[in-house]
């Protein structure tokens, strides 16, 4: 039998809860033999996979971010001095010993990290741009260490990274505006699982009779729009009965946001962060996704929306703005409603409209479950994403032989 290419799936910090689908996709590669590579572990989370970190070993269950502060110090330390190139800690060794044939980094923060780690091993670089790493502009990518060597880096990853895979089709045309090179970057979704977003999961309750739920997943920043969400709310009450409001997601605006509620006396209930078992079982029991994001101040905004995605595979209909690559997940009319951006007053008629029509939630459901489950089903897009790893293998044996 023969042996499968191996490949290197980069992020700096492994991995955040909200960041699954990175696990998801790596899992459900199949012609290529996977593994995760980052600085440090940051997040409990399951995986099978082999796993290499330059500090420590994978720990289920363990947190680095929880350590001491004098050996959480040391990890800072350890970390830096590999980000910047001033050390590779043998990192790049035992890297090799995996035998990669490719690395494929998520954002561009992280292409530009895993581009040093990929020229030492010999082998190309794939890097999926995800959003914010095309969207946000200089200035606001320089609030960060890491952004603001992106921002010095980014030729340097442009002109030598072997493809950029943009998540939307906004993305790329984004994308290649900020110089992303055209012949070597494509759209690509990353796609849902249909079988574990399913409202027919055996792990999932029934679903609710009693009210209407209006369920909202985001962090909780400005271009979300939980704000917007609360608007809603506080417009239907009283002209579509009983009807409460789910706001799943943590972040900066989480105490603002709650003291609204208490000043305005709405139904909202706050739940922080959640596992993606407990979000779908919120889905599970949703009447309706509202999920108005918008543009920044700053000109960027949602690339694609996967949560948007994965509330239709569960058969749920979903209100949100039209904006960004939102269009490309929620087809208005079809599988739900999408209003003008910013335009409060139409959003709050889209979901008073599917409130009263059950009938119409229904077939909205159906066909967005349909449409998630044909065009953005997690194994065919995997599938696909490694086409463009043997693309991307075959250009890099066409340039060794190009005399």
């Amino acid at each position: 039998m023969t042996e499968r290419p191996r490949v290197a799936v980069y992020r700096d910090d492994l991995l955040a809860l909200s960041e699954r689908f990175i696990l998801d996709q790596a899992h459900a590669v199949t012609r290529y033999e996977p593994f995760l590579v980052g600085t440090r572990q940051v997040e409990p989370f399951e995986t099978q996979l082999p796993v290499e970190l330059l500090f420590g070993r994978m720990r289920t269950g363990v947190d680095t971010t929880r350590l001491e502060p004098a050996k959480r110090a040391i990890v800072k330390l350890l970390v830096a001095a590999y980000r910047t190139g001033a050390a590779d800690l043998g990192f790049t060794r035992r890297v090799r010993q995996l035998r990669p044939s490719l690395v494929h980094a998520h954002f561009a923060v992280d292409g530009l990290q895993a581009l040093r780690l990929s020229r030492r091993l010999g082998v190309p670089l794939v890097t999926t741009l995800h959003g914010y790493d095309v969207l946000h502009d200089d200035v606001m990518l320089a609030k960060s260490h890491r952004g603001r060597a992106l921002v010095a880096g980014r030729r340097r990853l442009q002109d030598a990274g072997a493809l950029f895979i943009a998540v939307s089709e906004f993305l790329l045309s984004r994308a290649i505006a900020a110089g992303y090179p055209e012949a070597r970057t494509v759209r690509h979704y990353i796609g849902v699982d249909p079988r574990f977003w399913s409202p027919n999961s055996p792990d999932v309750g029934s679903r609710t009779r009693c009210a209407a739920r209006i369920v909202h997943v985001a962090r909780l920043v400005p271009y979300k729009g939980a704000d917007d969400v609360l608007t809603v709310a506080a417009g239907l009450r009283g002209s579509q009965g009983d009807v409460h409001v789910v706001i799943i997601g943590e972040g900066p605006e989480r105490a603002r946001l709650e003291e609204r509620v208490r000043r305005e006396a709405l139904r909202v209930e706050f739940t922080g962060r959640q596992s993606r078992e407990q979000i779908r079982e919120h889905l599970a029991q949703a009447t309706i996704v509202c999920n108005p994001s918008h543009e920044r101040p700053d000109g960027s905004m949602e690339a694609l929306g996967l949560v948007n995605l994965e509330a239709q595979a569960m058969g749920v209909p979903v209100v949100a703005y039209d904006s960004g690559g939102v269009g490309e997940t929620v087809v208005d009319g079809v599988t739900g409603r999408l209003a003008p951006e910013r335009d409060v007053d139409k959003l709050t008629r889209a979901v008073s409209e599917l409130l009263a029509a059950q009938d119409l939630r229904r077939r909205m459901g159906l066909a967005a479950r349909e449409r998630v489950a044909r065009l953005f089903n997690l194994s065919v897009q995997t599938s696909a994403l490694e086409d463009h790893y043997d693309r991307a293998l075959a250009s890099r044996a066409a340039a060794r032989c190009d005399p």
